[in-house]
């Protein structure tokens, strides 16, 4: 049985820990607060050998730094709706 979750970082706190099989963060997880707690955190809700996929962009020139700060604080005071 496969069951997908999609939250938002700040909304895992209602998630079981350590049950999780996966967790897959593609391109997002450089656009939290902070990366080490992010990882950290997420590992919290994986099962002993669960596996954690993704990649983090952390090369920015910038100018790329300054719009995703923007971006971020802008998407942040936005309400947002996600798929449980």
């Amino acid at each position: 049985k496969i069951t997908l979750k999609r939250k938002d970082f700040s909304q895992l706190r209602n998630i079981e820990k350590n049950k999780y099989d996966l967790a897959i963060a593609i391109g997002s997880i450089h656009h939290t607060k902070s990366v080490n707690f992010s990882l950290k955190y997420t590992y919290k809700y994986l099962k002993k050998g669960g596996r954690y996929i993704g990649w983090i962009i952390n090369d920015q020139s910038p100018l790329r730094k300054s719009t995703d700060s923007i971006l971020r604080k802008y998407y942040l005071s936005l309400k947002t709706h996600y798929i449980d």
